[in-house]
């Protein structure tokens, strides 16, 4: 969120828009895909706080659906993260090289890939059945 405060003081020094418009579609694509990850990381993060207060009030779990969603946000993030290295954001200037393209967007596709494998098998230790026969 951060970050977003200096994209918009970026936009207000060059008397850009906020929303993508007057632009390149992938550009436009990349904001509007920006502002659909804020808005979704707003619900998350309202999500997030009504589930812990939840489970601290009552011991019961709520807004199951929570973790699953953090999770396609994430990868939603990694998306628009993707989408943004290869727009050419400052028309005065010819941008990232391609090979600092490729890489960025290789980096973001392996942690993309990362998230979608699925989670490492638990650490903890098998606890042995008491009585159980070896």
């Amino acid at each position: 969120v951060a970050g977003y405060v200096w994209i918009v003081a970026a936009h207000v020094q060059a008397d850009a828009s906020q929303f993508g418009l007057d632009t390149s579609t992938i550009r436009t694509i990349h904001v509007w895909c920006g502002y659909s990850c804020l808005a979704w990381l707003g619900v998350q993060t309202v999500a997030g706080v009504l589930k812990r207060q939840q489970l601290e009030l009552t011991g019961q779990r709520a807004y199951t659906w929570h973790g699953d969603s953090g999770k396609l946000l994430l990868g939603a993030a990694y998306v628009t993260m993707a989408l943004g290295f290869w727009c050419q954001m400052n028309y005065t200037s010819s941008g990232w090289n391609w090979q600092l393209k490729v890489s960025l967007t290789a980096l973001a596709g392996a942690l993309l890939g990362l998230r979608a494998l699925p989670a490492a098998a638990s650490t903890e230790p098998v606890k042995p059945v008491v009585g159980q026969n070896e």
